[in-house]
């Protein structure tokens, strides 16, 4: 089984080293191994990572927990911090 193309294709532009970014991390996610998991965050220099019990779609097994975890995540991000906002930060 091949990778996905998002994981294995260089991004053009820089924007991902220079906007803080999160990663959440399925820990019985089956359709993303480890490995790919771990290369992802390194590469994309990731700021926050968390983890959540489950598999690869908690948008539908777990959209409570999911929703206060991100929530927590973009808390954590240090644009939000700049933004003196806690919560999701406004990119206006």
């Amino acid at each position: 089984m091949a990778p996905a193309k998002a994981f294995t294709e260089e991004l053009p532009r820089t924007a991902r080293r220079e906007i803080p970014s999160a990663f959440i991390v399925c820990d019985d996610d089956r359709a993303m191994p480890e490995p790919i998991v771990k290369r992802a965050i390194t590469e994309r220099m990731t700021t926050v990572v968390r983890h959540l019990p489950g598999s690869h779609s908690p948008f539908l097994s777990r959209p409570a927990e999911l929703a206060e975890l991100i929530d927590e995540v973009t808390a954590a991000l240090p644009l939000a911090r700049q933004l003196g906002r806690p919560g999701r930060p406004s990119l206006r």
